[in-house]
């Protein structure tokens, strides 16, 4: 029988674990979701107010509302998104903060007609608000390929 309040525990742990995964998971959906619209401010809203965005070869963008500017820029010029995924190939957890590794691939259409098919590998640091949602402190992406 001393095993039965220990086997509990580990049980509670993985569970937690699994909840905590699937939550993150569900923010990162919504993330491509709002990408696949190119709806700045709904992106912007998912950073937390002093997140950043990165890439290789680029500046970092830090605070929301710098963020929403930035991205409204692609959308002022006529930039469209055809498709974003996501895959997500790890989530490490640490207190209220998940790290979050995965590829994407995207397709969008230049100002110029030209159509891209891009890819590559991001991480993203999710913190928990205390509110039921994860909001993004910082995103990184690494381009590593163009698929056309």
């Amino acid at each position: 029988m001393k095993f039965i309040p220990t086997i509990f525990f580990a049980v509670a742990i993985v569970s937690c674990s699994v909840d905590k995964t699937s939550e993150v998971n569900r923010a990162m959906r919504n993330y491509d979701k709002q990408i696949t619209h190119l709806a700045t401010d709904s992106i912007a809203q998912l950073y937390m107010q002093d997140g950043e965005l990165s890439g290789e070869g680029q500046n970092s963008v830090v605070g929301r509302d710098s963020i929403g500017i930035f991205l409204k820029s692609f959308a002022d010029s006529n930039v469209k998104v055809i498709r974003y995924i996501s895959t997500t190939d790890s989530t490490l957890f640490k207190n209220d903060a998940a790290i979050q590794y995965g590829s994407y691939n995207q397709i969008v259409k230049m100002p110029s007609g030209d159509t891209l098919k891009l890819g590559g590998n991001y991480i993203a640091t999710w913190v928990d608000n205390g509110k039921g949602e994860w909001l993004i402190k910082k995103m990184f992406t690494h381009n590593y390929k163009n698929l056309k």
